[in-house]
């Protein structure tokens, strides 16, 4: 039996070609980042959180004004006037 090579003998060759130290030596030296997990809060949420800084409802205060508005003796010229100005006073 008579065996022929069709090239020459060139002996074991790299899968990947070799990196240069410096470059192998930067990478490892590289600071590695921690993984952050992040939170991001919802306009709604926002709005929610607002609403709980509220004072209570003092009910009573509601049922009279309903009662005044009711019999008609809720509304004055003096209360309309201290509602226009204070809503002009917040717009401004």
């Amino acid at each position: 039996m008579n065996i022929q090579q069709t090239g020459g003998a060139q002996g074991p060759q790299p899968v990947q070609p070799a990196r240069p130290a410096a470059k192998a030596y930067a990478a490892a030296a590289a600071p590695k980042t921690a993984k952050v997990d992040q939170a991001e809060i919802s306009d709604q949420a926002r709005f929610l959180e607002k609403l709980t800084r509220f004072p209570d409802i003092r009910t009573e205060k509601v049922e009279a004004a309903r009662a005044g508005i009711a019999d008609g003796s809720y509304d004055s010229e003096d209360k309309i006037r201290a509602a226009v100005e204070r809503l002009l006073d917040e717009s401004l």
